[in-house]
C-alpha cells in the first residue's frame, strides 16, 4: 500500500493520458475506494485534464499533473457560489475481472452533491465470480459485461447485462432485483437463474429455482423452475419450453454439457461457440442422440476428438471448414 501511495501521481498521470497498464488500474481502483477524498480529487483532476487537453510531447505528463493539482488547490481556496458540472469516474474492480472506468456527469449545487457512480465489471477470456452489495452472487461468462450504480440496493436492485450471467439473488421481498438488457428486463425477488443477451438481440433466460418475470413492452411472462424463455427482440417472438437446466448453466463450472441432444444440435452449438463452420457429411448421423461434456477450455479440435471417440465418425479440416465423416 505504501508503494501505491508513493506512486499514485504517476499512476493517475498514466491513466489520464491513456498510457496505463492493468496493474495501474488495480492500484488506482484500490486508491479510489480507500477514501471519498480520493474520488473527489480525481474527479477534479480529470475535469481539468479533459478541459485543457493537458498532455503533450513537450510537457511531461507528471509535470502537467502537478501543475493542475496546484491550480486546483489555489481555486479551492476561493469561495464560489455558482453551479458547475464535474465528471466522476469511479471504478469497481475484481482481481479476476478486466477493469473499465465508466464516467457520468452530475450536477453539483451550493452545498449538496449527489453523484451517480457507475460500476462496470467486464469478464475477459474467462468467467468471473463476484458478490453484489445485497449479497447476491453473480457469475459472469467470458466476454460479458455487468453494470450497476451506487443507487443499487437503496430502493431497487437493478443491473444492466450484456452477454451471459448466472445469478443467485438474495431474497428481499421489499426490493425487486431487476436485470435490464436489450429493451427488456427480468424481475425477481430471490432465485437462481441464467440469462444470456446476445448481440443478435435475442434473450434466453433459464430458471433453476424460484420464479422470474420477463417483461418487454406489453409482453410479460412468469417462468417456473426448469423452464426456459427465448425472446427475439426483432420480431417480438417469445417462446417458453421445459429444459434440462444443467446444460445451460454448466458453463459457470467450466463445462459445456449436452444431454439427450441430436448430434446436429451439438455440432451447431460447437460451430457457434468456436465461430467456425462444421459440416456433418453423413445425414444418418445428424439425428443420433448424444449426451456428454467438454471442458470450456478445450479447443474445437479437442471437442471433435471426444465425439470421434464416442461415435464411429472421423473428422478432418479443409480450408478452415471441419467435416465429420
Amino acid at each position: 500500500m505504501k508503494f501505491m501511495i508513493q506512486n499514485i501521481d504517476s499512476i493517475i498521470a498514466r491513466i489520464l493520458s491513456g498510457e496505463s497498464s492493468s496493474d495501474d488500474y488495480l492500484a488506482f481502483s484500490e486508491w479510489l475506494q480507500e477514501d471519498e477524498k480520493n474520488r473527489k480529487e480525481f474527479c477534479q483532476l480529470k475535469d481539468y485534464w479533459d478541459a485543457e487537453v493537458a498532455y503533450s510531447n513537450h510537457i511531461g505528463r507528471e509535470v502537467e499533473l502537478k501543475r493542475l493539482q496546484k491550480r486546483i488547490r489555489k481555486e479551492e481556496s476561493k469561495k464560489r457560489n455558482r453551479r458547475f458540472w464535474v465528471r466522476t469516474a469511479p471504478v469497481a474492480a475484481a482481481i479476476t475481472l478486466v477493469l473499465m472506468i465508466s464516467s457520468l456527469l452530475f450536477l453539483k449545487t451550493n452545498s449538496t452533491e449527489q453523484p451517480i457512480e457507475y460500476f462496470t465489471y467486464i469478464a475477459g477470456d474467462h468467467s468471473s465470480n463476484f458478490t453484489l452489495a445485497d449479497g447476491s452472487k453473480v457469475t459472469l461468462n467470458k466476454n460479458s459485461k455487468l453494470t450497476y450504480t451506487n443507487q443499487f440496493g437503496k430502493k431497487l436492485r437493478d443491473v444492466a447485462l450484456t452477454g451471459e450471467a448466472f445469478f443467485e439473488v438474495t431474497k428481499n421481498p421489499s426490493k425487486v432485483f431487476e436485470v435490464k438488457m436489450n429493451n427488456a428486463s427480468i424481475k425477481v425477488l430471490g432465485t437462481k437463474f441464467n440469462v444470456k443477451a446476445s448481440s443478435k438481440n435475442e434473450i434466453v433466460a433459464t430458471l433453476v429455482e424460484g420464479s422470474i418475470r420477463f417483461e418487454s413492452g406489453e409482453q410479460k411472462v412468469q417462468l417456473s423452475p426448469s423452464q426456459q424463455l427465448t425472446f427475439n427482440g426483432e420480431n417480438r417472438k417469445l417462446q417458453v419450453q421445459n429444459v434440462e437446466t444443467e446444460s445451460y448453466t454448466a458453463w459457470k463450472d467450466g463445462l459445456v454439457k449436452y444431454k439427450s441432444c441430436s448430434l446436429q444440435e451439438v455440432i451447431t452449438s460447437l460451430a457457434s461457440r468456436y465461430n467456425t463452420k462444421i459440416i456433418i457429411e453423413s445425414s444418418r448421423f445428424k439425428d443420433v442422440v448424444v449426451s456428454g461434456a467438454f471442458s470450456s477450455e478445450q479447443s474445437v479440435e479437442e471437442a471433435l476428438n471426444v465425439i470421434s471417440r464416442s461415435l464411429p465418425v472421423k473428422w478432418s479440416k479443409e480450408k478452415n471448414i471441419y467435416y465429420i465423416r
